[in-house]
C-alpha cells in the first residue's frame, strides 16, 4: 500500500525548508522512506512513534536534531508541528 507524506500547511513546509541544507536532506529522505515502505516499518533513529496517533521524524545534521511531529491518517502522514 502506497504512503504519502506532505506538509499540514504552507507554515510547516516553510519551517522545514528553512532548516540547514543536511537537516532538510534528512527529513526528506525519511519522509521519502515513510513513503516507500510504509511509516510503522521505518523505525529509530528516523521516526518515533510517540503515543496515540502521534509521531515524530528525526534528522541530524551539523546544528543538531530536526523533530517535526506526524499525525497520520489512513496511508497518509502529515506534517504538522516542528521542533525544528
Amino acid at each position: 500500500m502506497k504512503w504519502t507524506v506532505d506538509y499540514l500547511n504552507e507554515a510547516v513546509r516553510q519551517e522545514v525548508w528553512a532548516l540547514p541544507n543536511d537537516m532538510r536532506a534528512g527529513i526528506v529522505r525519511n519522509a521519502e522512506m515513510i513513503e516507500a515502505v510504509g511509516l510503522e516499518r521505518v523505525g529509530m533513529p528516523y521516526v518515533r512513534h510517540v503515543r496515540g496517533k502521534l509521531w515524530e521524524i528525526h534528522a541530524t545534521g551539523r546544528d543538531g536534531i530536526a523533530e517535526a511531529s506526524m499525525l497520520p491518517c489512513q496511508n497518509a502522514v502529515s506534517l504538522f508541528s516542528g521542533h525544528l
